[in-house]
């Protein structure tokens, strides 16, 4: 009964967005007292969105979208289906720095897209929630602020763990005052 049990458990599972690659797996879940979610794509619909872009020099929006529109069309990030409605230039010598940004050449000029303090060493956001720099390199060009919007049922299942008596935490490599927001809507 056994294989059974665990085949309609784990076709249970999988109907409702749950993947088991182990059968064990099964057997340890019902000694866990806490979950652990990351955000992006499991508490959030992963699906990034411009919110806001202000530009810090004389370069207008238009323009500075267009440099980001570039550099993202050339990653493979979640961050770049943001930008993927932009107008674009040709890039040279782009080169992704995971955990950082992008980096790339345009028009002679090169620019650095990511993190604060990989577009520009000491940069630091300005207000809380998920923001990116533009500089090149000596300075800020605009700053774009990024959303993921939570998913439907992503308070409901944390109330229904904590119902349950089960611990919750969020782990995430996304900046802490972004995870931090997450974790307080929830």
């Amino acid at each position: 009964a056994t294989p059974a049990a665990m085949t309609a458990a784990s076709a249970a599972l999988r109907a409702r967005g749950f993947l088991v690659t182990r059968g064990h797996a099964l057997d340890a879940l019902a000694g866990a007292d806490t979950v652990v979610f990351d955000k992006t794509g499991t508490l959030t619909t992963g699906e990034v969105r411009l919110a806001a872009v202000r530009p810090l020099g004389e370069r207008d929006v238009a323009a500075c979208l267009r440099i980001a529109a570039s550099l993202e069309a050339l990653s493979e990030h979640p961050i770049a289906a943001a930008f993927a409605a932009g107008a674009r230039d040709p890039v040279d010598a782009f080169r992704a720095h995971p955990g950082g940004g992008l980096e790339g050449v345009i028009d002679g000029c090169r620019y650095l897209l990511g993190r604060p303090g990989f577009a520009l060493p000491g940069a630091a956001a300005p207000e809380s929630g998920k923001w990116i720099l533009l500089a090149t390199g000596e300075r800020a060009l605009a700053w774009f602020q990024l959303t993921d919007t939570l998913r439907a049922d992503a308070t409901e299942a944390i109330t229904a763990l904590r119902r349950a008596g089960l611990g919750v935490a969020l782990l995430s490599g996304d900046a802490a005052g972004e995870v931090e927001r997450v974790a307080t809507q929830l």
